[in-house]
């Protein structure tokens, strides 16, 4: 199934490139690892609405499996997208930056589904300390 235009919403993501080293006032290593993320970029794709609990349990098959916890779903109709596990997104707020200059992001990927014309996405929201 192909993405509708009308239906996609524009987000922000930034994709993990590693760990950077702390160092103190010194240039001494302190052994604190801080990830390191590309500079965002802007993106439009389907966001699903929040997911609810069922009370009555669910008899659908699930897309990602039954131990993923995820809030929404994005399928974008690029099978190789560049977003992966490790990536981070800006969906429900807008792109701000914490004093460091580092992204303050609101939701992270935590399974991605590919099939032969599209990708499915797992996401889940979070809370992150500055």
């Amino acid at each position: 199934m192909r993405c509708l235009k009308k239906n996609k919403r524009e987000f922000w993501y930034a994709l993990y490139l590693g760990n950077k080293d702390g160092k103190d006032e010194n240039g001494l290593y302190t052994g604190e690892h801080t990830a390191k993320y590309s500079t965002p970029k802007k993106y439009k794709a389907n966001i699903s609405a929040a997911k609810s609990a069922s009370m009555y349990g669910d008899v659908i098959v699930e897309t990602f499996g039954t131990d993923i916890q995820y809030d929404k779903i994005i399928v974008i109709d690029e099978p190789n997208f560049e977003i992966d596990e490790h990536t981070v997104l800006c969906i429900d707020k807008p792109l701000t930056y914490d004093t460091n200059g580092r992204m303050e992001y609101d939701y992270i990927v935590t399974k991605a589904a590919r099939s032969l014309n599209s990708v499915s996405y797992a996401i889940r929201r979070v809370t992150v300390d500055g």
